[in-house]
């Protein structure tokens, strides 16, 4: 799980266009005015996926949801438990286990 799913979603958008258009880059053709620069467009997931994790988007969230609810046990829980950007299954905790 993620606790900024439409984040990853947003790279796994730009990093799925990469990979569709990589199969032109090895197609030979020598015409152009920019040939071989298809492969600057690897630069485009590397360039979201540092934008959504330091500067803009995850930072910023992060910092208000600390702000509003930082102090209480059940969002410090979640925080340790869920994982900021990839959607990987959850690590679970002895605050997350059950009540037997």
């Amino acid at each position: 799980y993620s606790r900024h799913p439409n984040y990853f979603g947003e790279w796994l958008l730009w990093t799925g266009q990469f990979v569709l258009c990589a199969s032109a880059f090895g197609s030979g053709d020598a015409t152009g005015a920019f040939v071989g620069a298809g492969f600057l467009s690897a630069a485009s997931p590397v360039f979201v996926y540092l934008l959504l994790n330091y500067v803009s988007g995850v930072p910023l969230l992060e910092k208000r949801s600390d702000e509003r609810w930082g102090g209480e046990q059940v969002y410090l829980a979640y925080k340790r438990e869920t994982y900021v950007f990839f959607l990987l299954p959850t690590r679970r905790t002895e605050a997350s286990r059950p009540l037997l």
